[in-house]
């Protein structure tokens, strides 16, 4: 099964305090991490300039002649697939959308 790696790159993150919805408590200590499974790791200060991360994922290709992106930083179901998460989860990068023509220069497809 190929392998390909990814990175995420992060911008512009929170800070390391930050105000809630009206009437919470604020956050604070916020760090930025990627998602592996049901845990955050690679942490970073929520006040760093910027932040890069590398992960790998293996791909499939179907009998339906679709990728299916695996591995320990990818979630969600088949068709519907995103990489590591990094701060929250409106972050969400699909790696089901990365073109065809990309995956086979990566030799990750037939």
């Amino acid at each position: 099964m190929p392998i390909v790696t990814l990175e995420i790159r992060g911008t512009d993150l929170p800070g390391r305090n930050c105000d809630p919805k009206p009437g919470g408590l604020p956050y604070e200590n916020i760090h930025v991490g990627i998602a592996r499974r049901t845990e955050t790791v690679e942490l970073a200060p929520g006040d760093a300039p910027s932040v890069r991360r590398e992960f790998n994922v293996e791909v499939r290709e179907g009998d339906d002649g679709a990728f299916d992106f695996r591995g320990p930083f990818v979630s969600g179901r088949r068709g519907e697939r995103y990489g590591a998460a990094m701060g929250d989860r409106r972050r969400r990068r699909r790696v089901h959308r990365v073109p065809r023509c990309q995956v086979q220069a990566l030799g990750a497809g037939s």
